[in-house]
C-alpha cells in the first residue's frame, strides 16, 4: 500500500474545519480560550479517525484498496 497518511490525515482536518464552519452559530457562545479547546478537540478527533482507518488498512486489504481508489 502506497502512504496514503497525508492525504487522509488533511481530509479529516478539512472535515473537521467545515462541521466546525456549520455549527459556528451553536459555539458562538463560547469566549476565545473554549473556542479554541472546540476546535483542537474536533481536530484531535479527526486525526485520531484518520490514523485508525490507516491502522485498518494495515490489517485489511478491503480497507486499504478503498483509500487506495478515494486517495490516489
Amino acid at each position: 500500500m502506497i502512504d496514503l497518511s497525508g492525504p487522509v490525515r488533511l481530509h479529516a482536518r478539512l472535515v473537521s474545519d467545515q462541521q466546525l464552519l456549520r455549527v459556528g452559530g451553536r459555539l458562538s457562545g463560547l469566549d476565545a480560550r473554549e473556542r479554541l479547546a472546540v476546535d483542537e478537540l474536533a481536530h484531535a478527533l479527526a486525526e485520531r479517525i484518520a490514523d485508525s482507518l490507516l491502522e485498518e488498512a494495515q490489517r485489511d486489504r478491503t480497507v486499504a484498496a478503498a483509500l487506495e481508489a478515494v486517495y490516489s
